[in-house]
């Protein structure tokens, strides 16, 4: 990850989640390791932690790298397109749903120039992130989903048929992911 998600900004990371949510696992250590601060997002009465993470990013901050749903990337970008501001996160990355071409333009227009969006994919039985593209630029034409990209270090995937045959480029199947991240098993159940 710290190859992938350079460190550049006054905050490592805006933390808004709570800890039993697998995104944090990325957004809590990796600013730690890569020597950044983190700030968390605190909220007034009766406002979610999202809602002050938006607060805060609205009014400027700094940001090397966030970590969020589409879903929570929709309602960002919503806020900063109500009231023009340019967000300053150097790496969006996105994760747990689909990433619509549509809502990668959105965020690069609502960020500042430079701006890097990850589009990651993880299964429940592997890390947080297996496969992860990194994005740029959108094409005004792209239609659908952002490709999930190729597999991170130590990682391998393969899409594959109901029979676990891999299947040619471009025709749909099953992500069948491999290497360390891979658990043996579920508590109490077969490994």
């Amino acid at each position: 990850m710290p190859r992938a998600y350079p460190p550049d900004g006054e905050v490592g990371t805006l933390l808004y989640s709570p800890a039993a949510f697998d995104l944090t696992v990325t957004a809590l250590f990796l600013p730690l390791i890569q020597g950044l601060p983190i700030e968390v997002a605190v909220p007034e009465a009766g406002e979610s932690a999202f809602a002050a993470a938006v607060e805060r990013l609205l009014s400027g901050a700094a940001v090397s790298f966030l970590k969020m749903t589409p879903s929570h990337a929709d309602l960002l970008v919503s806020s900063a397109e109500a009231v023009g501001v340019k967000l300053a996160v150097r790496s969006m990355v996105l994760g747990g749903e689909e990433l619509t071409a549509d809502l990668a333009r959105r965020v690069l227009a609502a960020c500042r120039p430079g701006t890097v969006i990850y589009n990651e994919y993880g299964a429940t039985e592997c890390s947080v992130a297996n496969v992860m593209s990194a994005t740029r630029q959108v094409d005004d034409r792209a239609a659908g989903g952002v490709a999930v990209g190729t597999p991170i270090t130590n990682t391998v995937a393969y899409v594959v048929d109901s029979g676990g045959q891999p299947v040619p480029v471009g025709v749909a199947g099953e992500c069948l992911l491999g290497g360390i991240c891979v658990a043996r098993g579920y508590l109490t159940g077969p490994s």
